[in-house]
């Protein structure tokens, strides 16, 4: 391990952790301590970077390819999902979560210089842990997480889902994949230079498909990145499968090809005795969405083929509102 980089705490390196609960005041019961176990949480840690994605049972996917949260309309925007990612710290006691990542703002290229330097960005996010049972009778060692500084704000429930040899590694400033034992984690947001936003988790023997999604293509997909070259492992890795080899696995985003300028401008449309084109605009959204779904399964789209060669879109789950926002102009 790098001298200076941020080493995970020795509780929560080289495991993929589930959230079985949180309880806290405020929540809908009337039961004191009331558990909610609403959320599914997967928390991918490997001894130098983690993943955490954390979706609801019922909730609308956020758009792939928004490249401002406040311009998508609040229908989407109030979801029940979180993810974030970036490096943890353990300092007397008190673990904290140093967010590079995150789906509401990533901090981008200051969280990963904080963070070479061996000083995170600052943070809120911070617990404390204690090894317990989930009951006597099963005898399952589960880790409860407490609120610091005041423990009283909430307590959550973890468990392990799996562990193992582990490596982490980031393309730039804009994705991080963590491996665990057979589970994935993978962030990434160049919402700052045009581009998309994904957090993701799954299992690499289903074949690197996602089983958490927070944002980007939905469950049931393949890992999609956005290339395979320009990666770097991050200190600590102990997977013996070398890195090139690992990313092998995972799908890559096809560029489309660069336009060529037109000699003037398009035609507000192209009528024949037969045939009417015109350009799709916000207004079209309904018959355009309608034909979107059309052939559209968990498995793929027509459509997958008509614009670029491997084309992830449209993705299976896709809303109206993810349809619209790709209308815009």
């Amino acid at each position: 391990m790098s001298s200076s980089w941020p080493c995970t705490p020795a509780e929560l390196a080289d495991v993929v952790w589930e959230r079985r609960w949180i309880a806290r005041p405020g929540l809908k019961s009337s039961t004191p301590g009331a558990r909610d176990a609403s959320v599914v949480v997967r928390y991918v840690s490997t001894a130098s970077a983690f993943v955490d994605v954390r979706v609801a049972e019922k909730r609308q996917p956020w758009p792939a390819q928004a490249v401002d949260p406040s311009e998508v309309s609040a229908a989407v925007t109030d979801r029940a999902a979180e993810a974030f990612a970036g490096v943890s710290t353990l300092e007397d006691g008190v673990i904290r979560w140093h967010a590079i990542f995150n789906l509401d703002g990533s901090a981008g290229a200051d969280g990963w210089r904080a963070a070479e330097s061996g000083k995170p960005l600052p943070t809120e996010d911070a617990g404390t842990m204690e090894c317990g049972l989930s009951t006597p009778e099963e005898e399952e060692r589960v880790w409860l997480e407490h609120a610091w500084p005041d423990a009283a704000q909430y307590t959550e429930e973890w468990a392990k889902l799996d562990g193992g040899p582990s490596l982490a590694a980031r393309r730039g400033d804009g994705e991080l994949l963590v491996v665990c034992g057979d589970w994935f984690g993978y962030a990434r947001d160049t919402r700052g230079a045009g581009g998309s936003v994904c957090f993701a988790a799954g299992r690499v023997s289903t074949g690197w498909r996602v089983e958490s999604s927070a944002a980007g293509p939905e469950e049931g997909r393949r890992l999609v990145l956005l290339g395979k070259d320009g990666w770097s492992p991050l200190p600590g890795a102990t997977l013996a499968t070398p890195l090139h080899e690992l990313l092998a696995g995972p799908d890559e985003e096809v560029a489309p090809a660069a336009a060529t300028p037109l000699a003037a401008a398009p035609p507000a449309e192209l009528r024949t005795a037969r045939l009417l084109l015109r350009p799709l605009r916000a207004a079209h959204v309904d018959p355009d969405y309608e034909a979107v779904l059309d052939g559209l399964t968990p498995e793929g789209s027509p459509l997958q083929s008509v614009f670029a060669r491997r084309d992830a879109w449209p993705f299976f789950g896709m809303t109206r509102e993810e349809d619209l926002f790709d209308l815009r102009p």
